[in-house]
């Protein structure tokens, strides 16, 4: 009797999907303030314009968005969490400031 291996997907590939998710997510909270993604709200967070305090705002909590998915990210990598689908990081991801 011979056993079949199954081999799983790589750490990459499914961190991926979940990066992908989680900027698709960013970016419709961006396009919620009618910009056409994160990177767009954000290039107004340098200088003096209207939008900079939003713009500021956005920045600090996409980064806060993917420091806590790097650190779910190693916990994973550690064995200590399970390995999440888009959707599941998506649902756990910092809420945005009020």
């Amino acid at each position: 009797m011979s056993l079949i291996k199954i081999k799983s997907a790589p750490i990459d590939k499914l961190t991926e999907n979940v990066r992908l998710a989680l900027q698709s997510a960013i970016d419709e909270k961006a396009k919620s303030f009618g910009f056409s993604g994160g990177n767009a709200l954000m290039l107004y967070a340098g200088f003096t314009n209207p939008f900079q305090a939003l713009a500021q705002q956005f920045a600090a909590w996409e980064v806060s968005v993917w420091l806590e998915a790097e650190a779910y990210k190693q916990e994973v990598i550690a064995g200590n969490k399970p390995m999440l689908t888009g959707e599941q990081a998506v649902a756990l991801m910092p809420e945005y400031p009020a």
